[in-house]
Parts: structure tokens; C-alpha cells; sequence
């Protein structure tokens, strides 16, 4: 059974998320508006959802009470609002959501330059994960830079030998730095089940790493 409780949970998303209002105020726009940009694909999507009834109970009875679902968002989405806000100056929302992700598959297919990589990191896999907001679960920034070093980090695990070449074992020390520099610690709650837990923190002692 986990021992995570709400309150480490919550702790973690005020230190590294922004509520809407958060979120709406670093950009200059009304909440509303991130709504708006997010429901039209212009902006990666809130990556944590908190929601649920408030349980109270007294010698009067048990009580369940609705409470409004507070979204938290990576706070590298406010250069993304900037951005859709300066196209919406000229297109509607549909074209700015199609310029955005234009935008961000061509850097994304400059940046990977033929590579071969993770399913990951293929446009149409990459650009869904900017959306449903899963990106801003693992990476310090969203922008295709972080997400191809923590994904070619976790390829480069995956396909290390037993026993390394000094060469192979190089390459393994760069993957652990590109790993540490872009990825997030993660949410307790999720920690167990994440690439850290899984992937990095396997090979950096399976192979005896300098860890970061």
C-alpha cells in the first residue's frame, strides 16, 4: 500500500505546477482564455487534474460537498499562451492551433535531424502528448530540446550491454547528465511507475554512474 499521502502530493504541485489563475496571470490573459486556448489544441493541456467531494461528518451526520476541479499546468506553458496569443492577433484559433503544432514538428524532426528514436518522439505520438499535457509530467521544459534528451536518455538505457566498452560506458554518463538536466523528479505519487524509478535509476546503478 503507498504511503504518499495528499498532502506530500499537493506540497509537490505547488512547488512545480501553476493553477489556471497562476498560469493566466504569468501570461497576461484571463483564465478564460487558457481555457479557450487549451480546448483548442493552441497550448499543451494541464497536466494535473485535483478534483472530488469534500467529506465532513458531526453529530448532525455525513456530508459529501462538491469541489471545483483545480488544473495545474507546467509553467513553461506561459510562452506558449504568449506565442498563441501574438498569432491570434491574425488567424482564428483553428489556424493558430495549426501553426503551433507546424511549428513545433518542424523543430522537433530539425532537432531529432534522422535519428532513429523512441515511439515517443514521432510527430504525431509527440504532438498528442503536448495536448493531454503528459510532457509537463516528466520534463522541465516543453520544448522539443528536453523531450528528445530524456527520450534518447531512456533509448540509450534500454540498449546498453552487459558490460560496456570505456566508450559505451562514456555514452551512458552523457544519456545519466541529459537525463538529470531535463527530467523532473516526478510526482510521489507517480514516482514508482516513472522513467526515474524505471530506467534511470536502474542503469545508473546497474553500471556504477556518476549520478548527476
Amino acid at each position: 500500500m503507498s504511503t504518499v499521502t495528499a498532502e506530500q502530493v499537493q506540497t509537490y504541485l505547488d512547488a512545480t505546477y501553476l493553477t489556471q489563475a497562476q498560469l493566466a496571470e504569468r501570461a497576461g490573459v484571463t483564465p478564460a482564455r487558457v481555457a479557450e486556448l487549451e480546448a483548442a489544441q493552441c497550448i499543451p493541456g494541464a497536466s494535473y487534474r485535483v478534483e472530488g467531494d469534500f467529506r465532513i461528518a458531526s453529530t448532525f451526520g455525513h456530508f459529501e460537498l462538491p469541489v471545483p476541479e483545480t488544473r495545474y499546468y507546467h509553467p513553461s506553458i506561459a510562452r506558449w499562451v504568449e506565442k498563441a496569443e501574438g498569432l491570434a492577433k491574425s488567424h482564428d484559433l483553428e489556424g493558430v492551433a495549426r501553426i503551433m503544432r507546424l511549428d513545433f514538428t518542424r523543430e522537433l524532426a530539425t532537432r531529432v535531424n534522422g535519428r532513429t528514436t523512441r515511439d515517443t518522439l514521432k510527430p504525431e505520438q509527440a504532438w498528442a502528448y503536448v495536448t493531454d499535457g503528459t510532457w509537463g509530467l516528466c520534463i522541465k521544459d516543453i520544448a522539443p530540446e528536453y523531450m528528445i534528451a530524456k527520450e534518447m536518455a531512456r533509448l540509450t538505457f534500454a540498449g546498453a550491454p552487459e558490460e560496456p566498452t570505456e566508450a559505451e560506458r562514456e555514452v551512458l554518463e552523457s544519456a545519466a547528465a541529459d537525463y538529470e538536466r531535463v527530467a523532473l523528479p516526478f510526482a510521489p505519487h507517480e514516482l514508482d511507475i516513472s522513467s526515474r524509478r524505471q530506467e534511470f535509476e536502474p542503469a545508473v546503478e546497474k553500471y556504477g554512474l556518476v549520478r548527476p
